[in-house]
């Protein structure tokens, strides 16, 4: 289960933060039913922070072609 953050900057930062690609498309879709519901929202935010590098997932091992 995903937790949506209560305001919209803070959604955004936790979808881009997530290294793996379930769990990013798992909180991208939480945050964008909660928004669409209007749970979601800029009032009594803090101003957003700079946008850090996204999170991605761990370099996959490579191996010699066949």
């Amino acid at each position: 289960m995903v937790v949506t953050p209560p305001n919209l900057f803070d959604a955004a930062a936790q979808c881009l933060d997530c290294t793996g690609v379930d769990a990013k498309l798992a909180a991208t879709h939480a945050a964008a039913q909660a928004f669409a519901a209007g749970r979601l929202g800029c009032a009594g935010a803090a101003p957003p922070q700079a946008i850090r590098a996204p999170g991605r997932p761990p370099r996959p091992r490579l191996v010699p072609p066949r």
